[in-house]
């Protein structure tokens, strides 16, 4: 019996000594493969905004990161549950949904992508699920005639926040990163302001006046007589 011990003994002081040999020190966090469990709480007004319209944006949170995301309202409050066997795809699902619960505030940078071209503008999404207006009066110092010019769908725009309206839409601008105009460019703009506020200008209302009249007197007459 004596000796089974000792044996046992020098079976396990072998298997510690070849532990130790792969685990030198304790860990200070889990393996990178070790499932992770997080949950936020927010706001249950927020709970429609991360669902989306048919799970449409949890399922896109879903589908961009990788992790599993689950959420149910108790006691007036959202409880986001995001469960990921990696620290980067739960990180990332965190920062979406951080995104969405986000109110925007006028003044606050963001490096907004271009999602729609308009005549008059561009819509650029600044957060997850939260999309501005950049105007063309916003896109540069000087006069843009074709928002194309200065943006394309899926370019990267830095712009800051200028106004928070009382619907909830949002407008931001370019100019504050921007280099200011010089003196020629700014007398340029102003006489090409000029031109076009002429040209504007200039053009009558066709429908009256000059030749165009009531063509049934002059020379038709009423030749009745």
């Amino acid at each position: 019996m004596r000796d089974a011990l000792a044996q046992a003994k020098q079976g396990r002081d072998h298997i510690l000594d070849e532990m130790a040999k792969t685990l030198t020190e304790a860990r200070p966090e889990l393996s990178p493969s070790a499932p992770r469990l997080i949950q936020l709480i927010v706001d249950s007004d927020f709970i429609g905004a991360i669902i989306g319209p048919g799970g449409k944006i949890i399922k896109g949170i879903v589908a961009d990161t990788g992790a599993q995301v689950d959420i149910d309202e108790r006691d007036g409050k959202g409880y986001v549950t995001i469960a990921s066997n990696d620290m980067d795809s739960a990180n990332a699902a965190i920062e979406i949904i951080k995104g969405i619960v986000t109110q925007p505030e006028v003044g606050e940078e963001y490096e907004g992508t271009v999602k729609n071209l308009l005549s008059f503008g561009a819509i650029l999404e600044i957060l997850p699920g939260k999309e501005a207006m950049l105007h063309v009066s916003e896109m540069a110092h000087g006069y843009v005639d074709n928002p194309e010019d200065e943006v394309q769908v899926g370019d990267k725009v830095k712009v800051q926040l200028i106004e928070v309206r009382n619907d909830g839409k949002l407008r931001v601008s370019r100019k504050p990163f921007l280099p200011e105009p010089t003196e020629e460019e700014k007398a340029a703009a102003r006489e090409a302001r000029e031109k076009r506020q002429s040209r504007n200008g200039s053009g009558g209302d066709r429908r009256g006046g000059g030749r165009g009249g009531d063509r049934r007197g002059g020379r038709g007459g009423d030749r009745r007589r």
